[in-house]
C-alpha cells in the first residue's frame, strides 16, 4: 500500500459523493510532494479540473509501473473506451473487464466452476 494511492482512491471516493473540491485537495497533495522547487502553484489542480477520467490520469502518473491499471480501468467501467482511444492496443472487448479464470482453479472446484463469459468454455448468461 503506498500513500499516494491511498490519497487517489479517496479522491475518487470524494468525487463520487459530489466533493470536487475534497478530491481536488487531494490530488493537490501528491502534486505538492512532487513538484519542483518553485513550481508548487504551477502543479496544483482546481475543482473544475477533476473528473473520473482525470483522476484515473492520475492514477496512471502516480502508480505507473505498479500494475494497477488493468484494476482501475476494469472497476470504473472504463477500460474498453481507453483501449480505443490508443492506437496500439486492438481487440479489446468488454469481457475483457474479467480476467479468465485459471483452468487450475476450474479444477480445484467441486461441481464445476464455469469459465467467465467471452472466454474459450466460458458460460455467458443467457445463453
Amino acid at each position: 500500500m503506498r500513500l499516494g494511492d491511498a490519497y487517489l482512491m479517496r479522491a475518487e471516493m470524494r468525487l463520487k459523493q459530489s466533493n470536487p473540491s475534497g478530491a481536488a485537495d487531494d490530488i493537490n497533495v501528491l502534486r505538492t510532494r512532487s513538484a519542483r522547487p518553485g513550481r508548487v502553484l504551477q502543479n496544483q489542480v482546481l475543482t473544475g479540473d477533476i473528473t473520473l477520467d482525470f483522476i484515473l490520469d492520475e492514477r496512471m502518473m502516480e502508480l505507473d509501473g505498479e500494475q494497477y491499471r488493468w484494476f482501475d480501468l476494469s472497476r470504473t467501467g472504463k477500460l474498453v473506451d481507453r483501449a480505443k482511444l490508443n492506437k496500439q492496443v486492438t481487440g479489446v472487448q468488454e469481457f475483457h473487464n474479467r480476467r479468465p479464470i485459471p483452468q487450475t482453479q476450474i479444477d480445484r472446484t467441486q461441481g464445476g466452476y464455469p469459465q467467465n463469459c467471452g472466454y474459450k468454455g466460458g458460460v455467458c448468461p443467457g445463453g
